[in-house]
């Protein structure tokens, strides 16, 4: 009998319900089946046995056999159906005596099997690349628990890394929990920040209520720096007022000034070209 040109492991869901379990590769016994359950979650393949969890008929036309479970697997499995030919030439061929072409053909049958099997592995396995330049002897070290596999400095080999890779990934988490304590403070001060000026703000406008004379300016209302308010007191030597100066922050600064019977004139040089509005009590 010929072999299909390809292998393929079956890989199904149970359902609760089904015991049979159909695969189409060629076997000789039984015993060539490898049975095992899938954890869906896990991947955890769990090996069954022959006879105890699941026999195996073997069919002359597809479907080449059926895997029947003595219990029906779970939803929470894949039942996986694969074959394990035994790496062992069986057939003897003595010198002079009968030729068996079914002997004969069997004996290359396993061989091609087995070599299928062999392809099905390197299909899921790490290989150089054929066009990159060869490394000769590619080998893994032994292993050190904790530690990651690099390239040497020559890039020819494989190595333990000198870092453990659970340190690493101690020392990021341990980084990230400071980071988002910092931006927790941060995000308090910034809280506090916002509430101080809103209650220098308030106390601002409190005061701008009760006082006698209050407004506003921008830096185009000074004149080289000089801000002149007008007010109505009509003061009378030595023109005594009291004035109060506000920045667009609602932080309050206590600027020189010279007073007069109706204005006073505020010097604001210092600080320079002021930024948004500004603003003013005179009492």
């Amino acid at each position: 009998m010929t072999v299909a040109a390809s292998y393929t492991i079956v890989q199904v869901q149970g359902d609760n319900t089904e015991l049979d379990f159909d695969f189409t590769f060629r076997v000789f016994n039984a015993s060539d089946v490898v049975v095992v359950l899938i954890n869906r979650t896990t991947l955890v393949a769990t090996p069954q046995t022959l006879s105890t969890h699941y026999t195996v008929t073997l069919n002359t036309s597809t479907p080449v056999g059926t895997v029947h479970f003595i219990t029906a697997p779970t939803t929470d499995y894949d039942v996986g159906i694969s074959r394990a030919m035994t790496l062992a030439q069986s057939a003897d061929i003595p010198s002079g005596g009968l030729f068996r072409e079914v002997q004969v053909e069997n004996a290359f049958d396993k061989a091609m099997m087995i070599a299928q099997e062999h392809d099905e592995l390197l299909d899921r396995a790490l290989l150089q690349n054929p066009y990159s330049t060869a490394i000769t002897g590619l080998t893994l070290p032994l292993p050190v628990a904790g530690k990651g596999l690099i390239w040497n400095s020559t890039a020819t080999g494989l190595i333990n890394s000198t870092t453990s890779v659970e340190d690493i990934i101690d020392a990021a988490a341990a980084s990230a929990a400071a980071a988002a304590a910092s931006a927790s403070t941060a995000s308090t001060q910034a809280g506090l920040a916002t509430t101080a000026r809103i209650a220098a703000q308030a106390a601002l406008a409190a005061t701008l209520a009760v006082a006698g004379v209050r407004g506003t300016f921008v830096n185009a209302d000074l004149a080289a720096g000089y801000l002149t308010i007008t007010h109505s007191k009509n003061l009378s030597a030595p023109y005594s007022a009291a004035v109060t100066v506000f920045k667009n922050t609602g932080v309050k600064i206590n600027p020189d000034y010279v007073c007069y019977a109706n204005t006073v004139v505020v010097d604001l040089r210092l600080w320079g070209n002021l930024a948004g509005v500004w603003g003013f009590i005179v009492i």
